[in-house]
């Protein structure tokens, strides 16, 4: 009497260690393994992480990083949908009115979290490289100079005037006055072969008071990434109950007003963190 014999049940196997999960087929890891391994060998010195996006976008991104891994979707294609969002939002802001502000405030934090998408992406697949980064970073330092001419466009089309065009181009001016000075602190840094103590931090040397300039300005300096978006917030759900008004004799919003107060932060800040650099060196600014 012949037996039947039955084919052995499919099982998966794991990954062997020379393997990346990857590269076995209908192998994902767990969520909390792809937020351990999403943030793993992320420098901190060079792409600092705000209180907010430690404890809030960070952890959402992994859940937007999770759909992309199985649709396809690659690092720098998350880059690019984070810029052609980033224009969105600039001509969003560009159409005036209060509610066209708020939609765009929303999809700008959707670019605050693809920012953190694609390098998890990049780094969960092991296809981080230079021109990946070099992408990354252009998209960061331009999208602060593109959403502010969106937002004095916008402004310019509520309430008009001369004044709304100076207060937009200075705006646009300090913004980017405080993304170029970073990145180009440490390209001379670079240049002249200095480098940070271990895990970018040192002790300061410096006077208490110019160590409190360096403090006061270092919030503003990192606005461009995430800290206007709840300013603005504000500033767009309090011009919808009060309404355009007359201030020094020419028309005002709130969201006009807050602009102002921005533009005039951002270039003091980059004014003190320039003259701190002239004055006591480099290292204030890294």
């Amino acid at each position: 009497m012949s037996t039947v014999r039955r084919p052995a049940a499919l099982r998966l196997v794991p990954p062997r260690e020379s393997e990346s999960w990857y590269d076995v087929p209908r192998m994902y890891p767990s969520l909390a393994e792809q937020r351990r391994r999403g943030i793993e060998g992320r420098n901190e010195f060079l792409h600092p992480t705000s209180w907010f996006g430690r404890r809030v976008t960070r952890r959402i991104s992994p859940y937007v990083t999770w759909a992309f891994l199985r649709l396809g979707v690659s690092a720098n294609q998350c880059t690019l949908l984070r810029l052609i969002l980033t224009v969105g939002v600039a001509a969003m802001f560009g159409m005036g009115g209060v509610v066209w502000w708020l939609a765009a405030l929303l999809v700008r934090y959707v670019t605050v979290v693809l920012d953190c998408v694609d390098g998890e992406l990049a780094r969960l697949r092991g296809t981080s490289s230079p021109e990946g980064t070099y992408f990354d970073d252009f998209v960061c330092q331009v999208a602060g100079p593109i959403i502010f001419s969106g937002m004095a466009c916008g402004l310019f089309r509520d309430i008009g005037g001369l004044h709304v065009v100076a207060i937009g181009l200075a705006a646009t001016v300090g913004i980017t006055l405080t993304v170029v000075q970073l990145p180009l602190a440490r390209s001379v840094a670079y240049e002249w072969g200095l480098k940070p103590v271990s895990g970018g931090r040192r002790r300061s040397d410096l006077p208490r008071l110019v160590a409190l300039g360096k403090s006061a300005s270092q919030y503003l300096l990192m606005s461009p990434g995430l800290q206007f978006l709840p300013h603005a917030l504000l500033a767009g759900i309090l011009d919808a109950f009060v309404g355009p008004f007359a201030l020094f004799g020419m028309p005002w919003n709130v969201r006009l007003l807050w602009m102002a107060f921005f533009a005039t932060g951002t270039l003091s800040a980059a004014a003190v963190r320039c003259a701190l650099t002239v004055r006591h060196g480099l290292h204030t600014q890294l």
